[in-house]
This record gives structure tokens, sequence and C-alpha cells, in this order.
């Protein structure tokens, strides 16, 4: 693996810029369902915090696999008993994460002065959309890290990238999914 500036930029610039087509189908599916969103504006603000959490779980899940493919500690071939228990780590962490922001989002709904039904509903939208998001995340941080690692590309250039912006994506596209199904 080359650290210079033109190895950096020559790597990252095709990913990023494919990349930026995931990000605007994200914002393409966000504007088509604003209506839903505008219904129960407690859940537009769940997008920023759904996303953000999932990149920032994929991010560090990222980043431990990357430091590990480097030390050697893991071999790229997608098996062993550090990338199984990294991977349970992700999903925990997940899990835990979204639990309490389902619980948060219970609060705000009450504070908002929704009746329960509702509430309820908000709280599953965010933790099950959390929950996929985490599942999603989880593989993608894996399979970028190891798949950048054969490649001969630092994965610490490509992980982040990629995992923010299928987190933006996911999350977003979890959350419509979401109401779709509980009919908001």
């Amino acid at each position: 693996m080359k650290y210079d500036t033109k190895s950096l930029v020559k790597g990252s610039f095709p990913l990023l810029a494919g990349l930026l087509f995931l990000e605007i189908m994200g914002g393409t599916i966000l504007e088509n369902a604003i209506d839903s969103f505008m219904e129960f504006p407690l859940l537009i603000a769940a997008v920023p915090v759904i996303n953000c959490l999932g990149g920032s779980i994929g991010g560090i899940l990222g980043a431990r696999l990357s430091s590990a493919l480097h030390i050697g500690y893991i071999t790229p071939n997608m098996k062993g008993q550090h990338l199984s228990r990294t991977a349970g780590e992700g999903m925990a962490t997940g899990a835990l994460t979204f639990l309490a922001m389902g619980a948060l989002f219970m609060f705000l709904g009450m504070g908002a002065l929704l009746d329960v039904d509702q509430i309820v509903k908000i709280a599953l939208i965010v933790l099950l959309s959390g929950l996929i998001l985490t599942l999603v995340v989880v593989a993608t941080s894996i399979s970028t890290a190891i798949y950048s690692y054969k490649l001969g590309l630092d994965p610490d250039d490509t992980v982040i990238p990629v995992i923010t912006t299928v987190a933006d994506f996911t999350g977003i596209g979890c959350l419509v999914l979401m109401m779709m199904i509980l009919n908001i």
C-alpha cells in the first residue's frame, strides 16, 4: 500500500464519485416520503440521528478491522474468531444504541402529547430501522475493510466513506420502509 497523495486521490476519487449517486438516491427517497414525515415531525428528527449512529457504529467497526488487518491480527478471508467477535460486538452495540434511541423517542412522543398508538409506532419505527441498519452496516464494514485490503487499498481510506454513505441511504430507506409497514 502506498501512502502518498497521488495514491490517495487515485483510489478515493472514483469511490467518492460513485458514493455520490447513492447519497442522491437516499435524498430522493426522503423527498418522496416527505408528506409522511410531515405528519409525524418527530420522525424527521430521527433521520440524522439514525444515520449518524449507523455511520458511527460502522466507522468504529471499520477502524477496528482496519487496524487488525494492518497488524496481522486477522487475515482477509472473512473467517476467524476475532472477526466473528468484532461483528458480534458491532451488532450488540447497534442493538443497545437503537433500543435506547427507541426509548428516547417514546419519551419525546409523550412530551409532544402524542397518543399511545403513535408513540409505540414511532418507537418501533426507530428501533426496527436501527436494527436493520446495524445489520447492513456491520456487513458492509466487514466486507469493505477486507475487500479493500485484498485490493491493496488502505481500509482506513475506504471504510469510512462507504459506511457513512451506506448508513445514510439505508437509514433513510429503513425509516421509510418501517413507516410503510406500520401505516404511517
